[in-house]
């Protein structure tokens, strides 16, 4: 109990109580953005955190704490910082570095992230204190640390590591009873005014395009036999407009709900924590005067990270240009073993066998492949990742199939990103993409919605010979609700009068 009675009171001296002059300091910084702790701090981890340092007063030293006298530590995996060091001898804190360039001490008065864990834990817990309060500041002292040679704690805690996360959602593929089955929806209704619905997304990820993945998927509030794809153009760093056209061929088709969009902007740089494995934003060369589906990649991800295991990979297209065209992207010859997978890429809004669109030559493929561990590793940024099989469309449906994700969440909070993967080695030969649409989110369930590019049936094998190999890959995140795009990801759902 001598620990706690120096920690409850002033720390002992270095010269009194001797601790060895290398250390290494280990930080688990995963669940403070979650957590009590994080307070009145909760607004800097809107934005991601990008790393971590010591800040230190030696004794007998006139320095402070001083940002500037910080010592940076290494990121060694998602969220967790370490650092060796001979420069602190007594006391110390951790410092949190964000996207944008700001800083948030553990240190501090009592509204910091210690003070806090001082107040709430320090008369039921004073055996397990780690915090040294001394007039109306609190930091850490090397001299009361558990382990003098390796302190290791969550941020502003006294716990070594953040507590294990809840299991992610568990989810369930229902094929035997298709949603399409139990859903009455009306006839088409043509219209002379076009499909589509554009909007602008304004706000800035803080990095220069191309250091930032920026995936979106349309999402229906009811079960409907309709889909609508999504692109976006006029795209730069800071402003860029979404298209939202339904999948229809003939440049004309009136929709049968209003269409929300999801969208997701992730760093590049964030890939070393783990989350994803790769990001990307490639000019797809997609400037052909063909019609049918273009080829885009091969592109790589680090599968080690993932120990040879299928990521979830998300796309949609882009271009720099004022052209409101929309394109749908899916994955297919997916390589475990050597990390590689292509994009097929179709125009969905103008009819199938014309090259209308296929003139801009600066269409990117921006794609984002995920961890499938990502739920388990970061639980309050993904709810559910995963894939699930499409059953081949009723002979009656012939080139709409649904299938009905299951999922334990118990809240309608999130939005549902998706992309559809084919199992196939070439796209360009069988001629077809398959788009995706999210619809009816409810607390323990959400539809994806697919159909064929073109209208085309594939309800067997031998209308479409890779009929029984498509997937959905898809990502449930938090409904964040705010018109503003943050450096990490943003997922949001804006509206617009849809043309009639």
């Amino acid at each position: 109990m001598m620990r706690s009675k120096y920690a409850l009171g002033i720390a002992p001296l270095p010269h009194v109580k001797p601790v060895p002059k290398t250390a290494t300091f280990s930080l688990d910084a995963k669940c403070v953005d979650d957590a009590p702790t994080a307070g009145a701090h909760r607004g800097f981890f809107t934005s991601p955190i990008t790393g971590a340092a010591v800040v230190k007063h030696n004794y007998g030293e006139d320095d402070f704490f001083s940002y500037g006298e910080k010592i940076p530590m290494m990121l060694v995996a998602f969220k967790k910082f370490t650092l060796t060091t001979d420069q602190v001898d007594w006391e110390w804190s951790f410092v949190l570095e964000n996207a944008r360039g700001e800083y948030l001490y553990e240190a501090g008065q009592s509204s910091s992230p210690l003070g806090r864990t001082w107040t709430s834990n320090a008369v039921k817990h004073a055996d397990k204190q780690c915090i040294q309060k001394y007039g109306k500041y609190f930091n850490r002292v090397r001299t009361i640390d558990t382990n003098a040679a390796a302190p290791s704690y969550s941020f502003g805690t006294c716990d070594a590591v953040c507590p294990p996360p809840p299991p992610p959602a568990p989810v369930e593929v229902q094929e035997a009873e298709s949603p399409l089955e139990r859903t009455s929806t009306p006839p088409m209704i043509q219209s002379s005014s076009g499909g589509r619905v554009s909007m602008a997304i304004e706000g800035n990820p803080g990095v220069p395009v191309g250091e930032f993945g920026a995936v979106a998927t349309a999402y229906g509030d009811t079960v409907q036999k309709e889909v609508r794809a999504v692109s976006w153009y006029a795209f730069q760093a800071g402003s860029r407009s979404v298209n939202v056209h339904s999948i229809d061929q003939t440049y004309n088709q009136k929709w049968k709900q209003e269409a929300k969009v999801t969208y997701m902007f992730t760093l590049k740089k964030l890939v070393e924590q783990g989350l994803v494995v790769t990001i990307g934003g490639s000019n797809a060369n997609l400037y052909s005067s063909s019609s049918g589906v273009k080829n885009a990649g091969p592109w790589s991800y680090d599968f080690g990270k993932i120990n040879g295991r299928k990521p979830i990979i998300l796309c949609t297209t882009w271009t720099p240009h004022s052209y409101p065209d929309t394109f749908i992207p899916n994955v297919y010859n997916l390589n475990t073993a050597t990390g590689k997978f292509n994009v097929g890429v179709s125009r969905v809004d103008s009819p199938w066998t014309t090259t209308y669109g296929w003139g801009d030559n600066a269409i990117v493929v921006s794609y984002v492949a995920f961890d499938p561990d990502a739920a388990l590793k970061a639980p309050t940024e993904v709810f559910a990742i995963g894939e699930m099989k499409v059953p081949k469309p009723s002979a009656t449906d012939k080139t709409y199939s649904a299938v009905e994700l299951k999922h334990n969440l118990g809240h309608s909070n999130y939005k549902c990103l998706a992309t559809v993967r084919q199992e196939s080695t070439d796209l360009t030969t069988s001629d077809r993409t398959i788009g995706v649409e999210c619809q009816a989110a409810g607390p323990n369930q959400v539809t994806l919605m697919t159909m064929d590019v073109g209208y085309r049936d594939w309800s067997s094998t031998t209308a479409y010979k890779y009929a029984d190999n498509v997937y959905v890959q898809y990502v449930l995140v938090p409904d964040i609700g705010a018109p503003v795009i943050k450096a990490d990801y943003f997922t949001g759902t804006p509206s617009g009068n849809v043309k009639k």
